[in-house]
């Protein structure tokens, strides 16, 4: 489940939107380019799992990218993060604005690649 914490302070939302808050909760990010990320090298043929936690700006790119959990460790990071910094979501409007939407989360599986 993806979570959302909006930089906007729940009184300015309340105050400035024409949007109700059940709507706005049920809107969820949505990628509209996604990249796969290469397997790297130093995998050597095994299965993993990164867990990325990021901020979707106003142009719906992902910024301040952080690892959450990895399994196995500083094996797979890079590579999940290399390209989430290419995929580009579907930005999240506010009162027809876009905002920038924190707390975002995307979970990366790792197959090692077949010969």
């Amino acid at each position: 489940m993806i979570r959302l914490t909006f930089i906007l302070t729940i009184a300015l939302f309340f105050a400035f939107s024409p949007i109700n808050s059940d709507a706005l909760d049920r809107e969820q990010p949505a990628p509209v380019v996604r990249i796969l990320p290469q397997y790297p090298a130093n995998g050597l043929g095994r299965e993993g799992e990164v867990e990325l936690a990021f901020t979707i700006n106003e142009e719906g790119r992902a910024v301040d990218i952080k690892v959450v959990a990895a399994d196995p460790e500083g094996v797979f990071e890079q590579a999940a993060m290399d390209a989430l910094k290419q995929w580009l979501y579907r930005p999240i409007e506010l009162a027809g604005k876009p905002i920038a939407v924190t707390g975002v989360h995307e979970r990366f599986r790792f197959l090692p690649p077949t010969t």
